[in-house]
């Protein structure tokens, strides 16, 4: 059987066999994606899409996410999909270098509110997706995300399409074709980093997967391999690609490998934020006794959150000198609103930055980052840190309800947030997608 073939036949299995861990675990990842669509429905590259977008008032239009517009499927994926990643806020996969839901979900949401298909049916879609997401991270290997790939716009576009291409139980031969459609137009570039085209390629990637499905559901063809031609996707973007990979024996579904975020910023910082808070807390100083703040690096973060000199709100979140002046600051990181043009000029944050040093170091990997602050006392304090990411099922959950309705209730009410709650963790029978959908409108006087 071709790799292709073999793929969609082993997420579907996957999905079909799914248990009540990885079907919670899609649940948690719907949960944390709605809620940072609602908070970044109302960024200005939100806003740029939605006022292009073709108005749909029939009665198959859909209703934006967090916004009062109604437009086609095609745009409602591509528009929520770049709300759900305009604030850099959700969830990730280690093995795809990329963010799955973001790319997944808006077209699954997108179909599933317009065919009302929901339930069990949905939650293993995700499942679906997030295995393809995971095998073909693993077969196209680091280099291609090296080489100045964004993962969520190339393969997060095949990983929406799989888990499209499930949802409406596309044949095995046109989910086929339906990947390849997706495969030959995959694309987002890391140069885009910082600026607004990023948020994009999620969009792209979720309305590549819409209509790539559509168009083989409707009998158009692709490549027949699209992932294991000499010339198709993985030996074309990366060097170290195997495509035979992508079908090895794993200890446990991809969807469990999510992981999700705890600060609004790139996931590359997080381990020197926690490690700020950390010192701080055993510590007890403050930014003012601070003479000079030395971090260590991977190289590879180097092209992903090391701007120097943030301008914008935007750019502190890939600016791992702002996110620690942030704390140093007792900025709130997990909030979003803390990313502000307003804060980029700070004069009192600038200063702190300006006293931080990045130094890349050959022997760390992504997860690593060491940080020693030098205070004006003469004590040096460091600390060592990684990516640490919660583990507890309980706690996770907890956590993810918590940042949830932070985002959602400024934005659609808390009656409206609390009734999006229940249903996603409630009883899998009353998960309607259709549902969520209009809960996840603009509270009355809330809407900008």
């Amino acid at each position: 059987m071709a790799i292709t073939s073999a793929l969609v036949a082993l997420c579907t299995d996957q999905a079909d066999t799914a248990g009540e861990a990885e079907l919670h675990r899609a649940r948690l990842c719907l949960l944390d994606w709605l809620g940072v669509t609602i908070a970044g429905s109302q960024e200005p590259v939100v806003a740029i899409l939605a006022a292009d977008a073709s108005p749909d008032h029939s009665a198959r239009g859909q209703r934006l996410i967090g916004r009062q517009e109604l437009t086609d499927l095609r745009d409602a994926a591509l528009i929520n999909g770049a709300a759900g990643h305009a604030l850099d806020y959700d969830d990730g996969m280690p093995m795809m270098m990329g963010h799955p839901s973001v790319a997944i979900l808006p077209a699954l949401f997108a179909l599933a509110s317009d065919r009302g298909i929901n339930g069990c049916r949905l939650l293993r879609s995700i499942v679906a997706g997030a295995e393809a997401a995971g095998r073909i991270g693993m077969m196209i290997g680091a280099d291609h995300y090296a080489r100045g790939y964004h993962s969520t716009g190339t393969i997060g576009a095949l990983a929406g399409t799989m888990a499209a291409a499930y949802l409406i139980d596309l044949p095995l031969d046109k989910a086929v074709h339906a990947l390849g459609l997706a495969g030959t137009r995959a694309a987002g570039l890391r140069a885009s980093f910082g600026s607004d085209a990023k948020p994009l390629h999620a969009g792209w990637a979720a309305q590549i997967a819409l209509t790539s499905v559509l168009w083989a559901a409707n009998g158009m063809t692709g490549a027949d391999d699209i992932l294991g031609c000499p010339k198709g996707l993985a030996h074309t973007l990366s060097n170290d690609a195997d495509p035979a990979r992508c079908l090895e024996q794993t200890d446990t579904a991809f969807v469990k490998t999510i992981t999700f975020k705890a600060h609004a910023a790139c996931a590359v910082t997080h381990p020197a934020i926690d490690a700020v808070a950390d010192l701080m807390r055993i510590n007890h100083f403050i930014a003012s006794d601070i003479s000079a703040v030395f971090i260590r690096i991977a190289p590879e973060a180097d092209s992903i959150c090391n701007i120097a000199a943030p301008n914008s709100g935007l750019e502190l979140k890939f600016s791992i000198r702002a996110v620690v002046a942030m704390t140093l600051l007792g900025i709130d990181t997990a909030s979003p609103a803390s990313y502000s043009d307003l804060l980029a000029s700070d004069a009192v944050l600038k200063t702190l930055i300006a006293r931080t040093n990045v130094t890349l170091s050959p022997d760390f990997d992504l997860g690593s980052t060491a940080l020693a602050i030098h205070l004006e006392d003469g004590r040096v304090l460091e600390r060592v840190g990684g990516f640490d990411f919660v583990s507890d099922t309980e706690q996770l959950t907890q956590m993810l309800i918590d940042k949830f309705l932070s985002l959602a209730m400024p934005f659609i009410g808390e009656a409206a947030a609390q009734q999006c709650l229940a249903q996603i963790m409630g009883e899998t029978q009353g998960l309607s997608a259709r549902q969520l959908l209009a809960l996840a409108a603009p509270a009355r006087g809330l809407y900008i």
